[in-house]
This record gives structure tokens, C-alpha cells and sequence, in this order.
């Protein structure tokens, strides 16, 4: 796989310096530093000693952002912006990263369902709580654990 670079860009004297683009995309001087070592972003022209990054840095960088939020690593980031990697490898690509994403919904819907059962269950002891044992410490007694309106057997 090649390495991502946009072309370098002409350099401007008036661009942004990088201190600019780190304001502008909240990202961290080092990150940006980082990114374009990566070859995430193109060489950056220099002016004066300094980099110039020209307005199109800031959209790049933000992309990059938003599909890392996504949950692709920046290996697979430089896989979705290569422009020699053939398409149906970036749709392929993400199409797997959705089913990934779908299957983690579907598991924090789970933990969402649960914490949500566990505020209303009105347990004293979260140990003996038949929504966290499944009922497994069921005693011959059944008393409940729970204050008197909210409480449940265990």
C-alpha cells in the first residue's frame, strides 16, 4: 500500500501556520506533526523555517478526525484516504467497520437495558440481586432484598 499524501502544496507565504490549524481543529501540535509523518497529510511546504499549511489541511485533518471517531485505526484511516487503494477495498473496508460498529450498539443497548434494571430494582445487596445472579441464590425463604414497595426475591 502506497503512502497517503496529497499533493505538496505551493507555498504560501500567508497559509496557516501550524499553531493555526491546531486551533482551528483542536488537535494537538504533536498530532498534526504526527499525521504528517504518517503521511496522513502532504508534505507541508515551509516559509521562513515554518510550515504553511494551505486551507485544505484543516478538512483533511478534520476527516481524519471524524473517521478515527468512527473507530478506524490509522492504518486503515490511510487505507480510506489512499487514492491507489481501489474502491471496493475502502468499501469493503467499511463495510466491515458498520458491522463492527452495529455489533458494539447492540452490546451497549444490553449494558443500557441492565444499568436501567438495576436503578429500578430497589436491591439493598447488588451480590444477592436475582437481575445480576438470574436467580441462582433463590432461597427456600424467599425473602426480599429490596426495600418493601421495590424490592424483589431472591
Amino acid at each position: 500500500m502506497s503512502v497517503v499524501t496529497s499533493k505538496p502544496a505551493a507555498i504560501e507565504p500567508n497559509g496557516l501556520s501550524i499553531g493555526d490549524v491546531a486551533r482551528q481543529t483542536g488537535l494537538a501540535i504533536s498530532a498534526i506533526r504526527y499525521y504528517e509523518r504518517l503521511g496522513l497529510i502532504g508534505p507541508v511546504p515551509r516559509w521562513g523555517g515554518k510550515r504553511r499549511f494551505g486551507a485544505n489541511a484543516t478538512r483533511r485533518l478534520r476527516t481524519i478526525m471524524i473517521v478515527q471517531r468512527a473507530g478506524f485505526s490509522l492504518d486503515e484511516i490511510r487505507t480510506l484516504l489512499d487514492t491507489d487503494t481501489r474502491q471496493v477495498a475502502r468499501r469493503r473496508l467499511a463495510v466491515e467497520k458498520l458491522s463492527s460498529v452495529r455489533d458494539q450498539i447492540r452490546e451497549l443497548e444490553s449494558v443500557v437495558s441492565s444499568l436501567e434494571a438495576a436503578i429500578s430494582c430497589g436491591c439493598n445487596n447488588l451480590e444477592h440481586c436475582a437481575l445480576i445472579t438470574g436467580g441462582a441464590d433463590r432461597d427456600a425463604t424467599r425473602q426480599p432484598h429490596g426495600d418493601a414497595e421495590g424490592g424483589h426475591y431472591a
